[in-house]
């Protein structure tokens, strides 16, 4: 076989150079060959992405199918997020559409998926493990963006309130469809347990916090309240009390319950997309609060993962969610507290944005 000869072997074309690539037999190597190993072309997530001789393929493989096959993976979150966009660029929805469908996932769709996902998630360390993780890495990036950055900007108090609350509030709605197409109910759960700390740590100690830099005053009893009777948090534990009595739910409420949890994946990106807006004033203060949130947030979430030698669905759940886009809860209690709603929008927007493109490059990452 001459220099420059090409070989065609079941649709996957090798070069060869005689003089200088070593020749092997092209039939029982090619069987050994798993390319479906590879994740970026689409296959099945394995352990190592190297070939039967220990080493990344000297080749190219191209095959448009499994190309096809990422894309339409991720269609159901993008698509739902540009109708979102352009409904109300229209004006056939609005931001209050959104804060409606929101509630209805946080009060019917989410329980209806959490349920199901806690009673069969495997009891280990992990599940205290991911939530303790995530909020330290998240408590960290808030004291390292206080101290080291946001004394130098010099910015008045309610700009301020929304650079402190932005870092805070993990976005795991956002997370919540990649989660749901690309990994298994096992990495669900542990979406769930993160989103129900975050959630705890959101209405208490950042709600706290805004109310300190807006001007309405702070009610404890209702940040309790909130916690307390969050259909969230009863969810985890209804969930955890059929799996440590390991019993299931009954098949006709299994059936009533997954088309209502399947619905929070459209909803979520709608809304998302109904509160989307981006102009070019103080971009420079948005690009902050996403370093801080996402790209620190995922420096801080891959020393822990390795450090702590957290693996598997576990691992890439904290990684998500250390770096994930900025919260909805920042706008929230910036319309609540009077702060700066302009730029907590501006910030939102633009991180959900960005999350489109790095997400699913995170979940590409083995553990």
């Amino acid at each position: 076989m001459g220099q420059g000869h090409r070989t065609r072997i079941e649709g996957v074309f090798i070069p060869f150079s005689a003089p200088k690539v070593k020749r092997f037999d092209s039939t029982n190597q090619l069987k050994k060959l798993d390319i479906t190993r590879f994740s970026f072309l689409g296959g099945s997530k394995g352990p190592d992405r190297r070939d039967s001789w220990g080493q990344f393929p000297p080749f190219r493989v191209y095959n448009p199918l499994r190309r096809i096959r990422v894309i339409s993976t991720f269609a159901p979150t993008l698509v739902p997020f540009l109708l979102g966009v352009i409904a109300r660029k229209i004006g056939w929805l609005s931001a209050r559409t959104a804060d409606e469908f929101l509630k209805f996932i946080f009060y019917i769709s989410a329980p209806c998926l959490i349920v199901p996902a806690f009673s069969t998630l495997p009891i280990t360390s992990s599940v205290l493990v991911v939530p303790l993780t995530g909020v330290a890495v998240v408590l960290t990036t808030y004291f390292a963006w206080r101290t080291l950055l946001l004394p130098r900007l010099n910015l008045p108090r309610t700009t301020l309130g929304v650079c402190l609350t932005g870092t805070l509030i993990m976005n795991i709605g956002f997370l919540l469809p990649f989660v749901f197409l690309s990994l298994d109910s096992e990495a669900l759960a542990y979406l769930f347990l993160m989103d129900s700390i975050n959630g705890i740590f959101t209405f208490s100690f950042v709600y706290f916090l805004a109310t300190q830099h807006g001007s309405h005053p702070a009610s404890l009893l209702e940040n309790v309240k909130k916690i307390v009777f969050s259909p969230v948090n009863w969810s985890i534990l209804v969930g955890l009390a059929l799996n440590l009595t390991n019993s299931r739910l009954p098949p006709p409420v299994a059936s009533v319950m997954k088309p209502l949890g399947d619905s929070a994946i459209p909803l979520v990106m709608v809304s998302l997309g109904l509160y989307f807006t981006v102009t070019k004033d103080r971009l420079h203060l948005v690009a902050l609060m996403i370093g801080m949130r996402s790209v620190l947030g995922f420096c801080l979430g891959f020393a822990c993962v390795t450090l702590f030698g957290i693996h598997g669905d576990a691992g890439q759940i904290v990684l998500l969610c250390c770096s994930a886009p900025i919260g909805i809860n920042t706008l929230t209690f910036a319309s609540l507290e009077g702060l700066d709603t302009e730029l907590a929008a501006k910030a939102i927007s633009l991180s959900i944005l960005l999350g489109f493109l790095y997400v699913p490059l995170i979940l590409q990452l083995q553990f």
